[in-house]
């Protein structure tokens, strides 16, 4: 595990790693379609729930892009959720390996929050495919 202090004590950031299977036949051309149908789901759930909680939003900063993490591509989604008073970020990257989609999932509130955890990934290393 690696710790760093984050630049800002008041708030909390987070670095997950989530790994779904996948149908084998997925590829990594297949990640954008995969993190749209994630985009969806929580576009869905937000609507539905708008009813019952109100306060629950999400709100998408830009499209689905691409980004390199020590040479692999990955592709991104950045969210903002907001429930009641409280209002939190989530930057999505996803990759398709071998079956799996492989997440690194941030939820951070400041952007020096974001920083931080984006200096945490170039200590992120893959080794080659066997």
């Amino acid at each position: 595990m690696i710790r760093r202090p984050m630049p800002n004590s008041a708030s909390v950031a987070m670095l997950s790693f989530l790994i779904e299977r996948v149908p084998l036949a997925a590829t990594d051309s297949m990640a954008r379609e995969y993190i749209q149908s994630m985009k969806n789901f929580m576009r869905d759930i937000s609507a539905k729930r708008a009813a019952d909680a109100p306060t629950l939003k999400v709100d998408f900063a830009q499209n689905i892009y691409s980004k390199q993490i020590d040479g692999e591509q990955f592709q991104v989604m950045d969210a903002t959720i907001t429930t009641g008073d409280k209002t939190f970020r989530q930057r999505y990257q996803v990759r398709i390996i071998k079956g799996y989609a492989f997440i690194i999932l941030f939820t951070y509130k400041a952007d020096d929050d974001l920083q931080a955890l984006e200096a945490l990934l170039k200590d992120i290393k893959f080794e080659p495919a066997r």
